[in-house]
């Protein structure tokens, strides 16, 4: 399974990086910004999944989401949203914009993200 992640915070960047390796996914790409990330779908479509935080310098997470699932080419790539937003209103606000999994930051526990990406890699099996 391939993985960009999208952070802007460098600590939690290699808190996702370490949890990645812990579940045994190492094959990912770390970018800080929305932009980057586009950036690098257009080069390299072959992703699998993105982990994306919400508030990004520039283009949010939350709209890169809304603009992800508009696209033709990018719009079924299943995305954690990341963040510190962690009421009801976030969660929903997340959900509709078409996140297939959401994780409360401070990432301390990598079993939270771990899980969120082997449901979604047993939902993509199906």
């Amino acid at each position: 399974m391939r993985i960009l992640v999208i952070e802007d915070n460098r600590i939690q960047a290699r808190i996702v990086e370490r949890c990645l390796r812990t579940g045994g996914f190492d094959d990912f790409t770390t970018v800080e910004s929305s932009e980057e990330a586009l950036t690098r779908l257009e080069a390299d479509d072959d992703f699998d999944l993105l982990i994306i935080d919400w508030m990004l310098p520039g283009v949010s997470g939350l709209e890169f989401v809304h603009a992800l699932r508009t696209s033709e080419s990018f719009h079924s790539i299943p995305v954690i949203m990341q963040t510190a937003k962690d009421r009801p209103e976030h969660l929903e606000k997340a959900r509709q914009a078409g996140v297939n999994g959401y994780v409360v930051k401070p990432v301390l526990n990598c079993s939270s993200l771990v899980n969120q990406i082997k449901k979604i890699q047993a939902n993509s099996a199906l």
